[in-house]
């Protein structure tokens, strides 16, 4: 598995911004397993190609605490998870996985699990004393997935969005 943490790599959102997949050299993860970094691109923004691994990361980068877990099998990715530490006015610091994706082959294999496991030890290491994920209420398959690996559903909600 590998990981790369956004902020701990020491570089301006500029320079970050700039860089290519290739010259990324105080981030764990060389330019190979970056490329593999195109499945979080293809499986987050599905209509926008432009955005590129490097797009995406500099993004990423530019938000906070951030981490992105790149669950590899055989050498090539197949699964991520994107974890945040998040701040608001209503509730203590929390940890919360924004996005988690395994392929399709290779679910029920335990990545999904594995990937979950690096997220709460990231997230204990920064202090954390509280992880959460929203699924879709459709989503029962994930609902059990996530129970399997200690969340409690805590309350279900409407989501509502408007376009800018």
């Amino acid at each position: 598995m590998v990981s790369f943490t956004h902020n701990d790599a020491g570089t301006s959102e500029r320079d970050w911004a700039r860089s290519g997949v290739s010259d990324l050299p105080e981030l764990p993860l060389d330019a190979g397993e970056l490329a593999g970094a195109a499945f979080i691109v293809l499986a987050a923004h599905p209509d926008d190609e432009s955005l590129g691994a490097g797009g995406l990361m500099a993004r990423l980068h530019g938000l906070g605490e951030q981490q992105v877990l790149l669950g590899e099998v055989d050498g090539a990715v197949r699964g991520w998870l994107h974890a945040a530490e998040v701040h608001t006015v209503e509730s203590p610091p929390y940890a919360e996985i924004v996005g988690l994706v395994v392929d399709d082959g290779h679910r029920g294999q335990g990545l999904g699990a594995a990937l979950v496991v690096a997220a709460k030890e990231w997230a204990r290491a920064r202090g954390l004393g509280e992880m959460r994920v929203r699924s879709n209420v459709v989503r029962d398959r994930a609902h059990r997935f996530y129970q399997r690996q200690g969340f409690l559903e805590t309350k279900r909600q409407a989501v509502f969005r408007l376009s800018l």
